[in-house]
């Protein structure tokens, strides 16, 4: 008798602990499933702005401009993007701007003035800024050598 029930009582031991290790574990997975779910949500959201970016390019665009497009702060947009791919909101904006420039004025005969009025820029010479801003040379000089004068971001 006395052994029934200590066995009863390890059995219910048994249980309790294979309940709690179950609990911790559905809580573990639960929470890991969430957070994958955050980061896609992330991963989702840069993706949208990427194409809301290229899809805007030539409108002078800012991070305000774009959050306001995903109702949310221009600080929470760039902290999320930044969080999620690395770069901030800004610097994916004038990451595609230069994208943009080069390809402009490697596969086009567009003036400069011309490219960047297309940009949305309002002179030639803010533009020029810009582009010797994000790659140490100017456009006139990309052009000519379209392999030289990268700055690393």
């Amino acid at each position: 008798m006395l052994y029934e029930q200590q066995d009863s009582f390890s059995t219910q031991i048994i249980s309790g602990y294979l309940w709690a290790l179950l609990n911790t574990i559905k809580r573990i997975w639960s929470g890991r499933k969430k957070k994958e779910e955050h980061i896609n949500g992330r991963t989702a959201l840069v993706a949208r702005f990427e194409l809301e970016v290229s899809k805007h390019l030539n409108a002078s665009m800012q991070v305000a401009d774009y959050a306001d497009i995903f109702c949310m702060t221009p600080k929470h947009l760039s902290a999320t993007i930044k969080y999620a791919c690395g770069q901030s909101a800004k610097m994916l904006i004038d990451g595609a701007m230069l994208n943009e420039a080069k390809s402009l004025l490697t596969h086009t005969e567009f003036t400069v003035s011309e490219i960047a009025f297309q940009l949305g820029y309002a002179d030639h010479s803010s533009f020029s800024r810009f582009f010797k801003r994000l790659t140490n040379i100017s456009p006139g000089q990309f052009r000519l050598h379209p392999k030289s004068g990268h700055k690393k971001r």
